[in-house]
C-alpha cells in the first residue's frame, strides 16, 4: 500500500537506520514518478518515496540533523514517454532536491527491461510498449531532470 514498510511498528526501525547508519545522505532508487513507467520497471508507486521522504524529513528534523535524502532517476526506459518526463520534470515531491543521480536507460543481459528494449513488447503480458530510440529524444527527456 502507499505506507509502505514505514507503520507504526517499522518507525522505529527507519528512525535507528537514519540516524545510526545514514552519515550525510541516504541514496534510494524510486527511479521515475509515474506510475505506469513504475510498473514495467517492476517497481512500487512513487507514492511510496513520497511517504518515505516525509518521514525521513521528519525524523531529521525533530533530531536536528541535516541529513538529506538523494533518490535515483532513470529517462527512456521501455513505456517512459516524453509526456512521462515532463510529468517527472513538474512532481512537487521533488522540490529542493538537486538531481544528480540520473542515468538514461542502457539495456542490460537478461532483465525484463532489455527485453522490452529490443523487442517492444511487455514479455509479462505481450503487449507492446513504447521505447524511445531517437537518439535526440532520448536526450530530450534525460534534459527534463534538470528543469528548473
Amino acid at each position: 500500500d502507499e505506507n509502505g514498510f514505514v507503520d507504526e511498528t517499522s518507525k522505529p526501525y527507519l528512525k535507528t537506520l537514519i540516524l545510526d547508519h545514514t552519515s550525510g545522505r541516504m541514496k534510494v532508487a524510486p527511479e521515475h514518478t509515474e506510475d505506469k513507467v513504475l510498473q514495467y520497471i517492476a517497481k512500487p508507486s512513487f507514492k511510496l518515496f513520497e511517504r518515505l521522504r516525509y518521514e525521513f524529513d521528519k525524523i531529521c528534523a525533530q533530531n536536528g540533523r541535516r541529513t538529506g535524502i538523494v533518490p535515483y532517476f532513470i529517462s527512456s526506459h521501455p513505456g517512459c514517454t516524453m509526456k512521462d518526463m515532463e510529468n517527472l520534470s513538474k512532481n512537487p515531491a521533488l522540490r529542493g532536491i538537486y538531481m544528480d543521480q540520473v542515468q538514461d536507460f542502457t539495456p542490460t543481459p537478461m532483465t525484463t527491461s532489455s527485453v522490452m528494449y529490443y523487442t517492444g513488447i511487455d514479455p509479462r503480458t505481450m503487449k507492446p510498449v513504447f521505447v524511445e530510440r531517437d537518439p535526440e529524444k532520448k536526450k530530450r527527456q534525460k534534459s527534463f531532470f534538470f528543469r528548473k
